[in-house]
């Protein structure tokens, strides 16, 4: 809507959505704080670690992350080339 009158915006744009989570989180975290504060440490690493691997991927396929969420991401590429989220 648009904040002056209130009507409608016809607002369109194309590109690609990707939304991405790391498979078997749960359990993985659960393993890691069995051991205490070290698990928690391990984890906040793995996940900098993986983040940081999958925002250079979607850099470099021309992408920008947009949301982080837990253990997602999710990422916007503009334009017609759609296969780019996908190759990501």
């Amino acid at each position: 809507l648009d904040a002056e009158d209130g009507r409608a915006v016809d607002t369109r744009f194309e590109g690609a959505a990707l939304f991405a989570d790391i498979a078997g989180y749960t359990r993985l975290t659960e393993r890691l704080l069995e051991g205490g504060d070290d698990g928690l440490e391990r984890l906040s690493r793995l996940l900098n670690e993986a983040f940081a691997r999958y925002v250079a991927l979607v850099d470099a396929h021309g992408g920008e992350v947009a949301y982080f969420a837990g253990d997602a991401l999710l990422a916007w590429f503009p334009g017609r080339e759609a296969a780019r989220a996908a190759i990501a």
